[in-house]
């Protein structure tokens, strides 16, 4: 090989081996596969079938709230009648392409305030809808790369806005980026020490009360007493606003759906647990024909488990303004997904904030920081596999589900182990020096 060309290949290598070559390389992968994703989509089953398929019945259930109801916002065969509009935009070239009716399982007030999304044609609608999440995520993303070094800044902020569950979110035309939004400016709250805004915004994501509960319950273990106010207020405004746009009548109909109907939605509503990623998923992708009891027994097991690492994770000191906090919260998002009851691949996007941290600010020798490498540059490859082998995109789940039980039990290993030599070394010290649980040694 001639000298220049050895020259050439070498500073090449060197510059995709470096960290802006590598978050280049996953940008353009993730770029062509979603362009690619969604002219495949669109092209087959034309629009509202998969892309988009979400809106479409939050399209549906704000009609039917807004024109027969508020209780008909949770009626299936209401909002499967205000649907049908939708399915003129099917592809249907192919067969058995049946209307893809689904609940819209949140309070009255956010079906209230989807209803401008539903004044436009559905196209528009959409679009407006996928502006409004990405205005909403691109302060987030900018935001979290800005802790990053300053030549890398611009192509983090893009791979943010990448992120498989994130895209998926807008692909769908799913509401998880609203509570990435609060989310994140609640743990912004959370270092600067203001507890009770921190909890205020928080208290948005009740909205979808699975990715809330295990944090409030980490809130309530450490006396975060202000933080809890600041949970509630906003819990009793989504309450009360919900109440005066949707009545009696239509609370208790979200109320029903929650708890009675929902949990019982299956098939066609594309709400099949195998294609999550929580132990729910797992148990049953493991094992489809496990009893209903066995299954359920299993499936509790493992999130006592998990809830049990995270206490252990958890002790010791409250303090927001160490890098320990970001491998806690991030510890704490893996088991609000890992033990939902609904926990789909969008969900995950709420991984973005504490993961944005840990990748800023750990060595990238960090086993944790290689795992979230992985679960940007893997999802398209396994997508495409998945489609091809099965003709569906099941096998992210069986991604998702491996890579954060291995961040999690990364995250508890080296919590443990961090402590476990805190100790010894305060042993050794005894009183001579005053060494704090999380003080850097």
């Amino acid at each position: 090989m001639r000298p220049s060309l050895r020259y050439r290949g070498e500073s090449l290598r060197a510059a995709l081996t470096s960290p802006r070559g590598i978050i280049g390389v996953a940008i353009v992968i993730n770029i062509v596969f979603w362009i690619v994703q969604t002219i495949v989509e669109w092209w087959v089953y034309g629009l509202f079938y998969v892309l988009g398929v979400d809106w479409s019945r939050f399209w549906g259930a704000a009609r039917a709230f807004t024109h027969a109801g508020p209780r008909f916002g949770y009626d299936l065969m209401s909002i499967a009648n205000h649907m049908q509009p939708i399915a003129a935009f099917y592809d249907h070239s192919v067969s058995n392409l049946a209307l893809k009716v689904g609940p819209a399982p949140y309070p009255p007030i956010f079906l209230a305030l989807f209803t401008p999304f539903t004044w436009p044609p559905p196209t528009i609608g959409f679009l407006l809808w996928v502006v409004f999440n990405v205005a909403l995520g691109f302060p987030v993303a900018r935001s979290l790369a800005s802790h990053f070094p300053s030549d890398q800044r611009r192509l983090m902020t893009a791979l943010l806005l990448l992120f498989y569950p994130f895209v998926m979110a807008l692909f769908v035309g799913q509401m998880v980026v609203i509570l990435l939004f609060a989310f994140w400016k609640g743990y912004e709250a959370l270092r600067r020490g203001e507890d009770f805004r921190a909890g205020a915004w928080f208290g948005v994501m009740l909205i979808k009360p699975q990715y809330a509960a295990v944090l409030l319950l980490v809130l309530l273990a450490k006396r975060r007493w202000n933080a809890i106010a600041g949970n509630i207020a906003t819990g009793f405004g989504i309450l009360v606003s919900s109440l005066a746009v949707g009545g009696i009548s239509g609370v208790i109909a979200y109320v029903r759906m929650i708890l009675i109907d929902y949990p019982n939605y299956s098939g066609g509503l594309a709400i099949t647990p195998q294609g999550m990623i929580s132990w729910r998923a797992l148990v049953l992708n493991m094992e489809p024909d496990v009893s209903k009891i066995p299954g359920l027994v299993l499936t509790g097991i493992l999130s006592l488990i998990s809830l049990a690492m995270l206490a252990v994770i958890w002790r010791g000191e409250w303090n927001p303004r160490i890098p320990r906090f970001h491998q806690q919260m991030m510890a704490t998002m893996l088991v609000s997904l890992l033990v939902a009851y609904h926990s789909q691949v969008h969900g995950a996007v709420l991984l973005m904030v504490p993961g944005a941290f840990i990748a800023a600010h750990e060595s990238s020798e960090s086993f944790v920081k290689k795992v979230m490498v992985v679960s940007v540059f893997a999802p398209p490859f396994v997508v495409a596999l998945s489609a091809i082998v099965q003709g569906n995109a099941g096998m992210i789940s069986l991604l998702f589900i491996p890579l954060m039980t291995i961040a999690l039990i990364a995250i508890f290993k080296n919590d443990w182990y961090s402590n476990q030599n805190a100790g010894r070394l305060r042993s050794r010290l005894g009183n001579l020096v005053p060494i704090g649980r999380d003080t850097p040694i």
